[in-house]
């Protein structure tokens, strides 16, 4: 995929916040400009500026965050799904991120497999709420799932492999590998 031209981006922002387009991608600078190029960071920059009259934050690290706690509240106010688990979910999908990053030292894993993404919400739960036996890791990224930001997709098996093409495993994915990114440094930064 291409970067989006400086026209094209702003004509993206013109059909979606008429008459702000200047404004919004006059205050971009450096690095949030360079991200204002990939379509799905200019459509969330318009979802959240949409209904906002504040300034942008200059560093995608700090943009990610409002972004997904505005998402998150934005979702609860309507009533999308039922959130047991939402005072966990930052940490959760830190976790889950962070175990991608894991699986593999030389490059990122953008995806875990099911049964794996279940046992690490697990450990977190058995890690922070005092009444595990009634959380399971399965539940809470069932709720994970609703909230858009992962996703569950199979892999093709390989028959020469002499594996079963028919059952092929499930594995938990970021929605998009810049969300994935961004929880992994919030998890890296909580070490720090």
């Amino acid at each position: 995929m291409q970067p989006l031209t400086d026209a094209q981006a702003r004509n993206f922002v013109r059909q979606r916040l008429p008459g702000r387009e200047e404004t919004l991608l006059r205050g971009l600078r450096d690095k949030m400009r360079e991200l204002a190029e990939t379509p799905l960071f200019l459509f969330m920059l318009c979802h959240w500026a949409a209904d906002k009259v504040v300034d942008v934050p200059q560093q995608p690290g700090l943009f990610f965050r409002e972004y997904c706690v505005w998402q998150a509240k934005e979702k609860l106010q309507k009533g999308q799904y039922e959130a047991r688990y939402k005072d966990y979910w930052k940490t959760a999908l830190m976790s889950l991120a962070f175990a991608m990053m894991e699986a593999e030292p030389l490059y990122f894993e953008l995806k875990l497999p099911r049964l794996e993404s279940e046992s690490v919400l697990k450990q977190l739960i058995n890690r922070v709420h005092t009444r595990k036996e009634e959380w399971s890791g399965e539940q809470m990224l069932e709720e994970l799932l609703e909230h858009h930001l992962l996703f569950v997709g199979g892999k093709e098996q390989d028959t020469r492999l002499g594996l079963d093409a028919s059952k092929p495993e499930q594995y938990v994915y970021f929605s998009h590998q810049l969300f994935m990114e961004y929880y992994a440094a919030e998890a890296l930064l909580d070490l720090l």
